[in-house]
């Protein structure tokens, strides 16, 4: 919550260092890892107690953010995109999946993907879905990031490097145009992978705001 206040309030992007991860968990049980869906509950923070109307959730965790979509598929105030390895755990996350109110896209990726793949459809798909033409500006981004899709991580096959990580922080904040971007960590199971990864994202937020 303190992240949401920050993000919003300042303008300036904000890293919640959480642990557990949250995205599997769903409001009646805890899974893969995680006991509370934190995406779930910074946005319902956002709009209920901040009074934020249009919340969007981009999830590059390797694995589904079933617990998310979840809570997300129905309300209509929440646009939420995920990119994943499918088929793998949680076994949520279809492509034909996509919200009572067309608000979820999810971008499946097959094994041994890299940002040759993830990388079109992130520009393409995701970044619009985000912020684009039919959901102009919205109040605040909230990004699930998950690092276990990177090359080095042994609990999944996505094939992705630190820099790409960079890439997709630089590519959010330039897409959107304002650091109202909260980011919260999810999976990442190697521990000089992720902490490698999480370096260069924070260095591109950090870019942001002495670029404004």
């Amino acid at each position: 919550m303190d992240a949401v206040e920050y993000a919003y309030k300042t303008g300036r992007p904000a890293f919640a260092l959480t642990r557990p991860p949250g995205h599997h968990a769903t409001m009646a049980t805890g899974m893969g890892f995680c006991i509370f869906c934190n995406a779930a509950i910074a946005s319902a923070y956002a709009i209920k107690e901040l009074g934020l109307s249009k919340i969007s959730i981009l999830d590059w965790d390797v694995h589904h953010g079933n617990g998310t979509e979840a809570w997300a598929k129905s309300n209509p105030q929440v646009r939420m995109t995920s990119s994943h390895q499918y088929p793998f755990y949680p076994f949520t996350g279809a492509e034909t999946d996509v919200g009572m109110h067309n608000n979820i896209k999810n971008v499946a990726l097959s094994a041994e993907s890299n940002w040759s793949t993830l990388g079109p459809r992130f520009r393409n798909e995701m970044l619009p879905f985000i912020s684009g033409e039919d959901w102009e500006e919205p109040d605040l981004v909230i990004v699930s990031a998950g690092y276990d899709a990177l090359s080095v991580d042994s609990l999944a096959q996505i094939e992705l490097e630190p820099k790409d990580f960079a890439t997709m922080t630089q590519e959010i904040l330039k897409h959107l145009g304002h650091g109202r971007v909260v980011f919260g960590l999810e999976g990442g199971y190697n521990l000089d992978g992720i902490s490698e990864a999480f370096a260069m994202t924070v260095d591109e937020c950090i870019k942001f705001v002495r670029e404004k």
